[in-house]
């Protein structure tokens, strides 16, 4: 145990190392060529109805539809605890959740929508110049969750000496999704289209703008993306949450700063979905490693 343990801390201390030069490097080059400039700051005026809205849309969906359809099916005596339910579930209600958030932008289209989408910044020139920006900033941010994550890792086995973690649940989800090609594909859509939409829209465009216009973009930084990181706790994950959430917490941070630096819901949404691509195609051809 002893050895398993000082093997354990000299590995992540070693890969926490690598990250940190890497971030350094990436970063130092990124602020020299002025990417970590921001504009002054804008409010939208995201109302309270509307962060309401989203937020019931939400909760409707994934947890009271979610807890109906589970409770009809038990009551039917149907298997509920296995991959092909799991999948299914998660992409029906993945899918009426997009379908109730564009609903939403279709009421207030001519109010708030355009705003949470796209304004003008001298950062973006384009939509599909926001989703370059969104996919190369994976080399910034990346070396980042790397090293807190491995920072915390080294934390955790220090002081509660445990060498093995469990993995995070949406991990696990698309490697037990692997066994049917099927089910795969649907995990695969769920994890790098459905979730980086659903997110990004509801904790960047709609929380995010709605704290920040009372208490300003810093603070609405960082309020919006602990709860961003607190949405993915699981006890399941049990002491891997300290590293999982760490990590979560600035990818959600630098998600929300490029949301600034941009002014448009293009950027975080692709380096979410390139992030998550990432994930799954590390799954796919190297199962986890």
């Amino acid at each position: 145990m002893d050895e398993a343990y000082s093997t354990a801390l000299s590995q992540h201390s070693l890969t926490a190392l690598y990250s940190l030069i890497a971030m350094l490097v990436t970063s130092s080059i990124a602020y020299f060529k002025g990417f970590y400039r921001l504009e002054p700051e804008e409010k939208i005026n995201i109302k309270i109805i509307h962060f309401l809205s989203v937020i019931f849309i939400y909760i409707l969906v994934n947890i009271i539809i979610g807890l109906a359809i589970t409770k009809i099916l038990k009551s039917q005596n149907i298997p509920m605890y296995t991959i092909g339910f799991s999948t299914i579930l998660y992409f029906v209600l993945n899918s009426l959740t997009i379908c109730g958030f564009i609903f939403f932008c279709y009421l207030t289209r001519n109010s708030i929508f355009k705003d949470i989408i796209k304004r003008k910044s001298i950062y973006s020139s384009s939509m599909l110049f926001d989703a370059f920006i969104g996919i190369v900033s994976l080399f910034l941010i990346f070396p980042m969750m790397s090293f807190v994550a491995e920072i915390l890792e080294v934390f955790t086995i220090f002081i509660f000496k445990v060498v093995d973690h469990p993995e995070q649940d949406a991990i696990n989800f698309v490697k037990h999704a692997q066994s049917d090609p099927i089910y795969f594909t649907l995990a695969f859509i769920e994890v790098v289209i459905f979730a980086p939409i659903i997110e990004e829209f509801l904790f960047r465009g709609i929380i995010h703008n709605f704290i920040k216009k009372y208490l300003g973009r810093f603070s609405s930084i960082i309020l919006t993306n602990i709860a961003f990181a607190m949405m993915h706790f699981s006890s399941s994950q049990k002491l891997s949450n300290i590293s999982i959430l760490g990590s979560i917490f600035v990818l959600g941070c630098f998600l929300s700063f490029l949301y600034e630096r941009q002014k448009s819901l293009i950027s975080p949404i692709f380096l979410h979905a390139i992030n998550n691509l990432v994930i799954a195609l590390n799954i796919m051809f190297f199962k986890g490693v």
